[in-house]
């Protein structure tokens, strides 16, 4: 299950636009489907590799690459102050436990509070009217607007970017160059769940195109340099590209129990490079996908 509570505050480093951002305390990474290639089909959290583009500019950056300006409970630009406890709500410095007297003038004070008008606000100062706001904008203030959110990027706007990388950085072209690589690797995936539907075998007829080449030649280059620790994606490339045994190589240092590895490793020894799904422990045997058989 998926929780949050807040919003961290962070701001565009190029035009400095602060935009608020879920804080996600507790979420699942379970998906309907998981590639060898790291895409998720129906995924409860997507990252997007951490790529993110300003509301205002529309500049692309790592979140990561985000100035952090704080945190705020509401999206509303307005809400900066803490939530303020009344004082005869906590329990004074000379009383060291709660006694039934006390409890019950605090109580007796809490309802004759709120029958006042209730508890106050988040607002260091006194509530405002709507009268009020409406002549405070009337008179040429801007009203408190919401925090936006960060642009999507869509994967049919990757090819351009890619192809005027004159304002990204290494790193962000080595997620963008990731995204991208899933996404020519989509229209195989329809193709192998078709012939799946139909009983038959659709690992034989992957052929990277000239583009899908070039770009994962691309994206190896960028990965060893920044990101060499990440071999499952290194060996996947490798495999993709039809270099089965440097693959074979790169996964001998992870662990056995690792499935994308696993799944990399024997699709690598059955000299097979079309992406395929990886099907963990916790899954039913009713695979829908296109499996791999596993060597001994």
């Amino acid at each position: 299950m998926s929780r949050f509570a807040g919003y961290r505050l962070l701001a565009c480093p190029s035009c400095q636009t602060v935009h608020a951002v879920a804080n996600q305390v507790s979420f699942n990474l379970m998906s309907f489907e998981s590639w060898t290639d790291g895409q998720k089909r129906h995924a409860l959290m997507g990252s997007r590799e951490g790529v993110r583009q300003c509301a205002q500019c529309e500049a692309m950056f790592l979140e990561r690459e985000a100035k952090f300006v704080g945190h705020t409970r509401r999206c509303q630009r307005d809400d900066e102050v803490p939530y303020q406890i009344p004082d005869f709500l906590l329990r004074p410095a000379y009383e060291t436990n709660w006694s039934w007297q006390g409890l019950r003038e605090r109580l007796i004070k809490l309802g004759q509070w709120v029958l006042r008008g209730g508890l106050p606000s988040a607002a260091a100062g006194p509530a405002q009217s709507s009268e009020a706001a409406g002549s405070a904008v009337g008179a040429g203030e801007s009203p408190k607007l919401d925090y936006p959110e960060f642009l999507y990027v869509p994967d049919s706007a990757l090819a351009s970017i890619i192809e005027n990388p004159t304002h990204q950085s290494d790193p962000l072209m080595l997620a963008l160059r990731k995204l991208y690589w899933r996404y020519l690797n989509d229209p195989y995936r329809d193709k192998a769940r078709r012939f799946k539907a139909h009983g038959m075998d659709a690992t034989v007829g992957f052929f990277p195109t000239e583009l899908q080449t070039q770009n994962m030649r691309a994206l190896l280059q960028l990965t060893y340099h920044y990101q060499p620790e990440d071999v499952v994606t290194l060996a996947e490339l490798h495999r993709e590209l039809g270099e089965f045994d440097i693959a074979v190589r790169l996964l001998k240092q992870c662990e056995a129990d690792n499935e994308e590895a696993n799944t990399i490793r024997d699709a690598a020894v059955s000299r097979v490079a079309a992406p395929l799904p990886v099907v963990y422990a916790w899954q039913t045997p009713n695979r829908s996908q296109v499996d791999c058989p596993r060597t001994p």
